[in-house]
This record gives structure tokens, sequence and C-alpha cells, in this order.
């Protein structure tokens, strides 16, 4: 597992193929992006002359509903559920889970 992993370390820190192409990556964008998306452009024809009550208007119609959710692992707690370790140390208190899980 982690020797694979190690053989292909620089790919998976830059997500690109060694020809430099980029991977077609759909993970969740970080907290930091910020995306704008034009929900409709209208353009309107103007007689001339143009009249000297010309107006500019923009709205904002819809609102964004995304909504991003993470999971973050601090250590095996976390990885395998509070109440499968809880319920390990009850059966097997001598035993170090770190050790189990490494080898």
């Amino acid at each position: 597992g982690l020797a694979c992993l190690a053989n292909y370390a620089e790919q998976i820190k830059t997500l690109t193929y060694e020809n430099g192409k980029a991977y077609p990556c759909k993970c969740p964008s970080t907290c930091r992006t910020l995306n704008f998306y034009s929900d409709k452009d209208s353009t309107r024809k103007w007689d001339y002359p143009v009249s000297c009550n010309i107006r500019f208007r923009w709205a904002i119609e819809l609102y964004s509903k995304t909504r991003l959710k993470r999971d973050v692992l601090f250590g095996v707690e976390d990885l395998l559920g509070k109440e499968f370790v809880k319920t390990y140390w009850e059966y097997f208190p001598n035993m170090n889970l770190h050790e189990k899980l490494l080898v």
C-alpha cells in the first residue's frame, strides 16, 4: 500500500501525469475557492439618438445554495469510529491498537 503510494508521490502531490497533463480531478474545492456563474445575460437594442435618461441595471436573481461538508481525520478514532475503538479497548485492554494497524 504505502510503497505503491511512494512510487507515485510526485504525481499525487501535483495531480499531473508524467507528460505534464493535468489529471481530471473531481475533488471538492477548497474553502477559499470562489466561483461566479452568470445566470442570465441579456442585451437591449437602443434607438438612436439615445435619450439622456439611460440607466444601467443589474441584479442578483438567484443566490447560490452550495454547501460543502468535509470529514477531517485526526487519528485512528476518527477513521474507525469512536465506538469501535471503545469496544476494542474493553475486549483487549493490553493490546496497542496503533501497533496492530501499522503491521
